[in-house]
């Protein structure tokens, strides 16, 4: 049996955009979390959307293909 170029390459194809996919939905999940937390530290309804804001946590910064990993620091 042999196995072809073609089936080679489709076969890394689909292993990359299996990881791409993965690593959105937990990069998802990540900015998710993070907007939970700023929400559940802010002061009013006004704080907490300066913060998300700050943070590129935002609706207006979440476009498909620019998800940014987001770092949320503890709070000591």
């Amino acid at each position: 049996m042999t196995v072809s170029d073609t089936d080679v390459t489709r076969g890394a194809a689909d292993e990359f955009n299996q990881a791409r996919t993965d690593a959105r939905e937990g990069m998802t999940a990540q900015r998710i979390r993070a907007a939970r937390t700023v929400a559940g530290y802010a002061t009013d309804p006004e704080d907490c959307l300066t913060l998300l804001r700050m943070l590129g946590l935002d609706e207006d910064s979440e476009a498909p293909d620019s998800a940014r990993p987001v770092h949320v620091a503890p709070v000591l």
